[in-house]
This record gives C-alpha cells, structure tokens and sequence, in this order.
C-alpha cells in the first residue's frame, strides 16, 4: 500500500521550487523578494531532515541516498553536458568553451547549475546518518552537528574552494538538522493544536521578518559557493529557523493548492529541467525577433508562464521514462524482497 502523502509539506515543496523558477527567470524579481533567500534554500534541507529514516545497516541507508539523489546528480549533470557539447559542436559561432565535462571538481559554477543542491543534499544525508550511527544521545549529536558546521564556515572565512560542495553540505546540516528536530516535535502532526499552530505561525513569520528586514540587505549565503552574502551566521540561521516554522506552519494550516502543491511533490523534476526550458525559450522568442531578448521583463515574464505550464507536460513524461533519474524509481537494488517506500526530497 503506497503511503499517504503529507500535502502541506507538497504545498510547502511547491511554494519554494517556485521562488527558486522565479528568481531564475525573472531576476529584476529578486529584489522585490529578497528577503526570500533567508528561506528558500534552508527549507529543502529543512524537508530533506524531516524525512530523515534510520537504517539498522549504514550501507543501505547510503545505497538509498545514492539511487534517490546522487544518480540523479550525475545523470542530469552528463546529459547537461552532452546537450552543451553538441550545442557547440552545431553552432561554430559559438565555440568557444565556457563549460568543461570536469567543471564539478575545479568550480562552483557548472552547466545546469541548479543541481548542485542534489550533490550537496547528498554529503548532508550521508554525515548526518554517520552521525546517528555513532551517536546514542541527543547532545552529542547536536554537538557533532556544530562541529561539522563549524568546518563548513572555516571554509567560508578562509575562502576554501567549495569542492564538490562539500563546504556548503557542512554549513547546511543545521537546516537539515532543524528538520529533524521538527520530526521529534509534536508541531506539525494532525493532533496538534491548530489556534497554537496560527500562534506560532504568525510569531515565526514576524520574528522571522524582523530579523530578514532589519539589516539593508537581508542575511544569507550563496550556497552552491558556501560565501556570505549578507549578514553573519547567528542572522543566517535564525531567519532561516523562523522563516521556515513559519512557512511550515502556513502552509499546514492551508493545506492544499492544487498545482503548486502537485509541483512541490515533483520538485525534483522541475528543478533539473526548467533551466533548459528557460533557455529554449528565450532563445525561440528571440529568433522570433531580435526585440524578444532575455532582458525584457515581458519576455522574461512570458517564459516564467510558459515553464510553470510546460510542466505538466515535463513532469509526467519524466515520470514515466526516466523514473531512475528523477528519484521516482531505484536503479540499484540489493535485497529485491525489501519493501520499497517512497521518500521525499
């Protein structure tokens, strides 16, 4: 029997993949919105904490992160490439390379960029279940969760390369540890309380923006580089803890949006893809005519419409052929008799 799904962590899903589509295609948008990098990035790995699962062997609990996020990584990540080979390979007045097959391993900055969260994710997973496999008492892991986020902002404030964005899963384990504290907690289950719920949801939202609004420029990271944008660590994490309760506890509250809530539950799908579409259409709008550039808020706004619509088409077909690369399906299995369970990321 496949499990009920939790439609508010959806909704949730859905609100953020949104943003991060947003700020990608529109990006005069950003600073209307800026306070929403506090919370965009710390929520997924907030989500990806609270459905943390203990396995009684780390071997199959690591074999389960590599089917569901890293197989993901690497595939898309070798069809990005292939597609931006050929697309030299047809337009010599383009030749020149900006991207190379081994980017991953020397920079930051990689073809489709967007999936360097799988490949983070993916370190958090694997540290923080080493964590649980060690630890038998809440202070110690909470104390080995310091120590791995320390490392992370010694590689920020001595300017580390970020190598395979390691530095980045280290700084991000306390969001995905908050996740799992909240999965402890009685917070977000169906008993609790729902006028406690509206309480802590306005005081989270408020806190949360009081501390986000505060300073001119909102405290954040830019994460797939592991550098400081604004703000110092204590303003990072406490914007980001607030900001997130409260758009957990919003969105629990609310429940349910059907679109939005169907493309949080295949965020992963629209993660990976919507660079490429956004491409594609700029570069169809403009050959349509030279007036249709990438820079203009019309078009740009066109585009966000057309990649949120072509996602109903994206999504299934993605579903239904290539299930292993967009964690719908495992491709590496051992025990064929264990029983599979979806998870979400």
């Amino acid at each position: 029997m496949q499990k009920q799904r939790i439609e508010f962590i959806d909704l949730a899903k859905g609100i953020c993949i949104l943003l991060v589509v947003v700020l990608h295609v529109v990006p005069s948008f950003e600073e209307s919105i800026m306070f929403a990098a506090c919370f965009r990035m710390p929520l997924y790995f907030c989500l990806s904490g609270l459905f943390y699962k203990d396995y009684d062997c780390y071997g199959s609990f690591t074999l389960k992160k590599i089917n569901r996020i890293l197989i993901p990584f690497i595939a898309w990540y070798l069809i990005g490439y292939s597609i931006y080979y050929f697309g030299r390979a047809v337009m010599p007045s383009n030749r020149e390379a900006t991207f190379h097959i081994y980017d991953v391993f020397v920079q930051n900055e990689i073809f489709n960029l967007p999936i360097w969260f799988l490949l983070c994710l993916f370190w958090c997973n694997i540290v923080f279940g080493g964590i649980r496999k060690l630890t038998k008492v809440w202070y110690l892991e909470l104390f080995a969760v310091i120590i791995f986020a320390s490392i992370g902002w010694w590689m920020n404030v001595r300017e580390a390369f970020n190598f395979l964005y390691i530095g980045s899963a280290m700084t991000s384990l306390p969001f995905f540890y908050f996740g799992f504290m909240l999965k402890r907690s009685a917070i977000l289950y169906p008993d609790y309380s729902k006028k406690k719920s509206m309480i802590f949801f306005i005081l989270s939202i408020a806190a949360g923006l009081i501390v986000a609004l505060i300073p001119s420029i909102p405290p954040h990271l830019e994460y797939y580089t592991n550098r400081v944008v604004a703000g110092s660590p204590a303003g990072i994490y406490l914007s980001a803890f607030l900001l997130v309760a409260g758009l957990l506890l919003g969105c629990k509250l609310v429940g349910r949006l059907p679109y939005i809530s169907w493309l949080g539950r295949y965020s992963i799908i629209v993660l990976v893809t919507h660079m490429w579409l956004r491409d594609l259409i700029f570069s169809g709008l403009a050959a349509v005519s030279s007036g249709l550039g990438r820079h203009n808020i019309v078009v740009q706004i066109l585009c966000l419409l057309l990649i949120v619509t072509l996602m109903a088409v994206i999504i299934p077909f993605c579903r239904k052929y290539l299930p292993y690369i967009t964690a719908q399906k495992d491709l590496i299995t051992v025990n064929r008799s264990e029983k599979r369970y979806n998870e979400t990321i």
